[in-house]
């Protein structure tokens, strides 16, 4: 079985930075995305061009090493390799990005 982490990046979407009466700039922003990636410590089975999307998939963009470990328990398996498989981003909500001021209005907190 294959082990991997999945990480999301998250970018702002903005319109610009905007002058306000006080003289100070504040960035106007229209929503966020939402960007999974999966990344494999260690993976046998790579994936082809059918899985990237233009060509029937679903995956953005994939990249791997190549490294010197092999499966003891299955040595006919070939190489590993260590990488990450980038997916499509997803549109969702500015006040749904960790780290924005009204994060924690929309996501329960678990405090013991």
């Amino acid at each position: 079985m294959t082990t991997s982490l999945k990480i999301y990046n998250y970018k702002l979407r903005q319109g610009g930075v905007q002058p306000n009466a006080a003289r100070d700039f504040i960035l106007q922003t229209f929503g966020a995305e939402r960007q999974r990636v999966d990344m494999y410590p260690s993976i046998f089975d790579l994936v082809t061009s059918k899985h990237m999307r233009g060509q029937g998939g679903q995956l953005e963009a994939a990249s791997y090493n190549r490294t010197s470990y092999k499966d003891v328990d299955n040595p006919d398996k070939g190489t590993s390799y260590t990488g990450q498989e980038v997916w499509p981003a997803d549109f969702i909500d500015e006040n749904l990005v960790p780290g924005q001021e009204s994060y924690l209005d929309y996501v329960p907190v678990f405090v013991p």
